[in-house]
């Protein structure tokens, strides 16, 4: 896998940190991807006691044979090797879609996106509603604890797949609604107008059934990623001082309300499912 986006990587000839955008994404990305490089490098194993007491002691549980004087900081070098990798081939079809996509078919693409998206959101819930505890309604999980969520083992996992599918459609709905060419701000009734026209109709009932799902996971994973979406719109959109406070409150409260509900998760995930039967 690897290997085969190196060389995607490479005929796309992506370029990356090649503007202030392109660094605010770029660098976090990297930042990772070193966090994971670091754990795999070797150090002197009285370097480790002081970091982790307990690291070399889980090392020797995993290793079919007793690591040397210089170990690395993971717990489990093999599994983090791969997921150095795996990491490290999602960012370079990143960079190479980001360059394949600058030169045109955007829009078209994120729009087979979005209704993929809520396609899967819909199936998910039903899913959810009808037979919790079945993967779309076929196979059975061995482990009794295990809480399908449509197609994903966790919900956790969905949160992810909906968060990652939710934001490139988001801003395809404001790039409809915000007309930077625009001499002065448009007001509210033209950027209604604006998402009554076109496409934009089909991607805000496919956005409000992504988020609603997204919701009904209760994934405190998924809510903070959500988090981060937002503060990145506001960093990148150049918000307002004012628009960035309203924002960052309506987040703080709803993730406060998150933290609060977790004694009382399932009340809140059956008063959710209740909502969603009444939609669906």
């Amino acid at each position: 896998m690897l290997i085969g986006a190196c060389v995607v990587f490479l005929l796309a000839d992506a370029e990356v940190f090649h503007d202030r955008a392109a660094r605010l994404v770029d660098l976090p990305i990297v930042a990772g991807l070193a966090v994971l490089a670091a754990q795999l490098v070797p150090v002197p194993a009285s370097v480790l006691q002081q970091l982790t007491p307990h690291t070399a002691a889980v090392q020797d549980a995993y290793a079919l044979v007793p690591l040397q004087e210089w170990r690395p900081l993971t717990v489990h070098p093999a599994a983090t090797r791969t997921a150095l990798s795996l990491a490290l081939a999602a960012a370079l079809v990143f960079w190479a879609s980001r360059t394949a996509f600058s030169l045109g078919g955007r829009r078209r693409t994120l729009l087979l996106l979005a209704w993929v998206g809520c396609m899967g959101a819909v199936v998910s819930m039903a899913q959810r509603l009808t037979a919790p505890g079945t993967l779309l309604w076929v196979r059975r999980l061995a482990d009794p604890r295990a809480m399908p969520f449509g197609p994903f083992v966790d919900r956790n996992q969905l949160a992810t797949w909906l968060l990652l599918v939710a934001v490139p459609v988001t801003g395809v709905l404001l790039m409809d609604v915000v007309d930077e060419a625009a001499p002065s701000p448009r007001s509210w009734r033209s950027r209604v107008r604006s998402i009554s026209r076109g496409s934009s109709p089909g991607l805000v009932v496919c956005i409000v059934f992504m988020l609603g799902t997204l919701a009904a996971t209760l994934s405190r994973s998924g809510f903070a990623g959500l988090t981060v979406a937002v503060a990145t719109l506001l960093v990148v959109g150049r918000a307002s001082a004012r628009q960035s406070l309203r924002v960052a409150l309506g987040t703080g409260a709803l993730l406060v309300a998150l933290a609060r509900s977790e004694e009382h998760t399932s009340e809140l995930q059956s008063r959710l499912h209740l909502v969603c039967r009444l939609l669906l």
